[in-house]
């Protein structure tokens, strides 16, 4: 939430030539634990997750506990290897020749990378 603020600040002051003046109490931020991607192919495999992790558990109130933000995001990096082949397989029903022959060259590359670790790491 602090890039998100600063970058409202800035915006501000480019926009109106004025500093911002809302107070940071009125855009509350908080940073839990959540999973993150540990190569640099899952980072749209992650997204995919938790926007719909949130759509389906999002609270109720923006005052709910972030322990159940937090809750409902949680996965191991398998899960995210999970459902990155489920996508894959559903894309390959679907799609033309060229873009599976550019998935096959993905897979072959991805063989070469290591598992990722099944832990949680703060953003």
């Amino acid at each position: 939430f602090r890039t998100i603020r600063r970058f409202l600040r800035h915006r501000y002051a480019s926009e109106f030539g004025m500093e911002w003046g809302i107070p940071e109490a009125l855009l509350p931020g908080r940073s839990p634990d959540v999973p993150m991607q540990h190569n640099q192919s899952d980072c749209g495999v992650y997204m995919l997750h938790f926007a719909e992790r949130l759509a389906r558990f999002l609270p109720q109130s923006p005052d709910s506990p972030v322990e159940e933000v937090v809750e409902a995001l949680e996965c191991p990096p398998s899960h995210i290897q999970n459902l990155r082949w489920q996508m894959q397989q559903k894309l390959k029903a679907v799609a033309p020749a060229e873009v599976m022959q550019h998935l096959q060259e993905y897979e072959e590359l991805w063989e070469k990378v290591p598992p990722a670790n099944d832990h949680i790491v703060a953003l």
